[in-house]
């Protein structure tokens, strides 16, 4: 069971005669069974220590601008805490996977849309979505961030005079 087999004749079922041998099935790409435990053992912390580098979407800073009569600007800061951007940049050319959608709830929307999309989210950076919004103070804003392949991202506000919410 080397590496190669020899080249022999065999009787096809039509009678016709071909050649077999050459290379065994795999036996260039697999390594053998003795090297097995020099070749795993750096690689397989390396395997599970990527892991660590997906992207992982949080909602890390919500601006709260107060504007008068009932109206604010929301600024919505998504971080990626991830060492690989989300989507990357062929999953952004081929559009799989979606990209993030933060989505807006409790008030009335003047400007922007109720869910916005964020084409793409650096990685270890962030990026933003803003919307301008009427509501009352004292009214509870909920906005969440989701993309199909992590946890969904979401926090809720409360509508104060000051500017501030929380």
């Amino acid at each position: 069971a080397g590496i190669y087999r020899d080249w022999q004749e065999v009787t096809l079922a039509d009678g016709q005669t071909a050649l077999i041998g050459g290379p065994a099935p795999f036996a260039l790409r697999t390594p053998p069974a003795a090297m097995i435990d020099s070749l795993l053992t750096p690689q397989v912390p390396l395997i599970l220590g990527l892991a660590e580098w997906l992207p992982r979407l949080d909602l890390a800073e919500i601006e709260i601008e107060h504007r008068g009569a009932d109206v604010y600007e929301l600024t919505v800061h998504l971080r990626n805490d991830g060492r690989i951007s989300y989507p990357t940049a062929q999953g952004v050319r081929c559009r799989r996977p979606p990209p993030v959608g933060v989505t807006i709830e409790g008030v009335e929307i003047l400007e922007g849309t109720q869910r916005q999309v964020i084409a793409k989210v650096p990685a270890l950076g962030t990026a933003s979505v803003r919307w301008l919004v009427r509501g009352a103070a004292g009214s509870e804003v909920s906005i969440e961030a989701t993309a199909p392949v992590m946890p969904t991202a979401s926090k809720t506000i409360t509508l104060d005079e000051q500017g501030g919410g929380r």
